[in-house]
């Protein structure tokens, strides 16, 4: 680590971005063991077009995507709209905090 980068993780300690936990260092992505062990990931199966998951099966359309509910052909999302990442979206989109847009795009 450079001696810049010391300095600045003294002056400025990196925080976890979901719960505020004080992070060893800056690095992507801005979140602690705790909060990252808490992002459910989407696996299959799911919904071939918008990416809903299924408790079990093979992979098919859903409902909704069947009866042409959604205007679009294909989504996907890595985790499930759950904490933490919902208030990662939420301090981004309502709080303006930008710095979350980094740490969504590494987990991306």
């Amino acid at each position: 680590m450079s001696l810049v980068a010391s300095v600045k993780d003294v002056l400025f300690p990196a925080r976890c971005l979901a719960c505020d936990k004080q992070l060893d260092r800056y690095r992507l992505p801005l979140l602690c063991e705790d909060c990252r062990s808490r992002l459910s990931p989407i696996t299959a199966p799911l919904c071939l077009c918008c990416g809903i998951p299924f408790p079990a099966g093979e992979n098919h359309l859903c409902g909704d995507c069947l009866s042409g509910r959604w205007p679009f052909d294909l989504a996907r999302a890595p985790f499930l709209y759950e904490e933490p990442l919902v208030s990662l979206i939420h301090k981004w989109k309502f709080g303006r905090q930008l710095t979350g847009l980094a740490t969504m795009a590494h987990l991306s």
